[in-house]
């Protein structure tokens, strides 16, 4: 194994500092091997709580090296994550770890990890290099692998916040597509920014054409001002204002003129003249159906009392016995 130093960082940067994600490994590994003059580089994540290792780029003997996913107990690499220490071994690993039958397989002599560490210090990963020569420049190997290992780390918890941030969006994607209620998120402008399943059906807009649309459109004059003048309230707010119930029933307009009762809640997701608003609207039309049917039958109850009495009063017909009456 041997070290150009006065070229090796130069290059290695070159190569891998307009990539990220797995061309960013790929680069990685394949330069640093090839600049350390070593047979073997690769990066690897763990998972299941270290027992497994998941392969992100391996270069071994000038090709790459596919499906090399497996474990760690036994290996130099477990010792790396599980103490989370830098391991340099300068020369007979395989004596070190007789468990490991891939060492003596390959022939391998030298080896060096280098953890990756989270921001709470829980190691999740490590860059490692291997040769079938003894390493004798520990010094420059270890100030190089650290200043990658560093980059590689930080390029692996991008990707994860990343997923985890794509993870989230769909997973509200998917509350919002299934909630029943009409979701609309609107600009102060009543711009529409977006729009759930339910909303879209009950304005009867494409899927295809509902951002840029104004929401205006889809309101009466009135219900137009009132919300016009809630969100006004809610901008001028300089505290994180709690949802707003609106007392009065919006009359909403499909795209087809046809109108229906909604009750609205107003929310503001964030502050400043970029703040986005939040309306949740319910179409209340079943609801004022089945109230209207209520005071029907109760005035349908009330007359057929009144025409009770009036025949209880007639001789003959009901009787004049206590349970009767």
């Amino acid at each position: 194994m041997s070290m150009k130093p006065e070229s090796t960082l130069l290059r290695i940067l070159e190569e891998t500092s307009p990539k990220t994600g797995e061309d960013f490994f790929a680069a990685l590994v394949k330069n640093l091997s090839q600049c350390m003059d070593v047979a073997a580089a690769w990066v690897t994540e763990y998972v299941s709580d270290f027992s497994k290792l998941r392969t992100l780029a391996f270069w071994f003997d000038g090709r790459w090296m596919e499906g090399m996913d497996g474990v760690a107990k036994g290996t130099p690499c477990e010792v790396v994550i599980k103490k989370g220490k830098v391991l340099f071994i300068a020369d007979e690993v395989a004596g070190e770890f007789p468990d490991d039958p891939d060492l003596v397989k390959l022939g391998m002599t030298s080896y060096v990890g280098i953890p990756f560490k989270d921001s709470e210090q829980h190691v999740f990963g490590n860059l490692t290099v291997m040769d079938r020569r003894p390493l004798k420049e520990k010094r420059d190997a270890l100030s190089l692998m650290r200043i990658f290992a560093s980059r590689a780390g930080a390029e692996l918890r991008r990707i994860r916040a990343e997923s985890r941030l794509r993870q989230r969006e769909e997973k509200l994607s998917r509350l919002l597509d299934t909630a029943p209620d009409a979701i609309v998120e609107v600009n102060r402008s009543l711009n529409i920014q977006l729009m759930n399943t339910a909303a879209l059906k009950a304005f009867e807009i494409n899927s295809d054409i509902h951002t840029g649309l104004n929401l205006s459109n889809y309101l009466s004059a009135y219900s137009k001002a009132k919300l016009v003048e809630l969100i006004e309230h809610l901008s001028k707010s300089n505290t994180v204002v709690a949802p707003v119930w609106v007392p009065e029933i919006l009359a909403a307009v499909s795209a087809d003129g046809t109108r229906f009762p909604a009750e609205v809640t107003l929310s503001s997701t964030d502050s400043g003249e970029a703040s986005s608003y939040i309306l949740i609207l319910r179409n209340i039309n079943d609801q004022l159906a089945a109230e209207e049917k209520i005071r029907s039958l109760n005035k349908e109850t009330e007359r057929l009392r009144e025409e009770i009495r009036r025949l209880s009063n007639v001789d003959g017909i009901i009787g004049t016995s206590v349970p009767m009456q």
